[in-house]
């Protein structure tokens, strides 16, 4: 795009200086108006399309996340883990677990998704796997900032403890007379949430409680 601009620039500073050789005389205080106002009028117009080739690009990354989310839960509820690698975040195994009951709590305000497959061998190990996907704002990803939520096992009590943060973030947007040329709206801005699954590999013969999270059974 900018090499264009300088070729329409250079072509039509020729053409301005081959007509004035021709017709009239100009002054060099004129030459460097018209070239200035040239410049800001094609600045204006690449500013606009390149504007709108961002917004565009915004709204196929929000297709992608949103396309993406499903797919992870769809795979989630399927037990079918080996193809939502790409959103697994951390896994933590708790080794010969002895109880015959498992409660699975939260903090009310975490609503936290939990997918449980049970085992179908002799197999007392349970199995966590945390999925997420990206916290991106306008494309952006700032997935790096968001804090995992601690994994507790206390006797027979597993707890997922979220942690509270507060992102604070600036965003630019083009100024009104840019506006006016790509339509774009001072709130046009696309955000996904970073949310967070749980899927638990648990022994066949283990009964579970649930406090404050939503159990789905994985039916394999």
């Amino acid at each position: 795009m900018s090499l264009l601009l300088i070729v329409l620039l250079g072509g039509l500073i020729f053409y301005m200086i081959k007509a004035g050789n021709s017709f009239v005389t100009i002054k060099i205080t004129h030459w460097l108006l018209v070239v200035y106002t040239s410049v800001l009028v094609l600045s204006t117009i690449a500013v606009a399309v390149l504007t709108e080739e961002t917004i565009s690009q915004a709204k196929g990354g929000q297709e992608v996340h949103d396309e993406g989310l499903s797919s992870l839960y769809t795979n989630l509820s399927k037990g079918q883990i080996d193809k939502a690698d790409e959103y697994l975040i951390k896994e933590i195994k708790f080794d010969n677990y002895q109880n015959q009951t498992l409660t699975i709590t939260a903090s009310p305000d975490y609503g936290s998704q939990v997918f449980v497959e049970k085992k179908q061998g002799e197999d007392s190990t349970v199995e966590l796997f945390l999925y997420g996907n990206e916290l991106t704002v306008d494309g952006y990803d700032f997935s790096n900032i968001i804090k995992l939520p601690d994994i507790e096992l206390a006797g027979h009590t597993l707890s997922i403890v979220p942690i509270r943060q507060n992102i604070d973030l600036s965003i630019a947007t083009n100024s009104y007379p840019i506006r006016q040329f790509t339509g774009e709206f001072i709130q046009n801005h696309y955000f996904s949430s970073g949310e967070s699954f749980i899927y638990l590999r648990v022994p066949r013969d283990l009964e579970l409680n649930a406090e404050n999270v939503y159990l789905e059974v994985v039916d394999k």
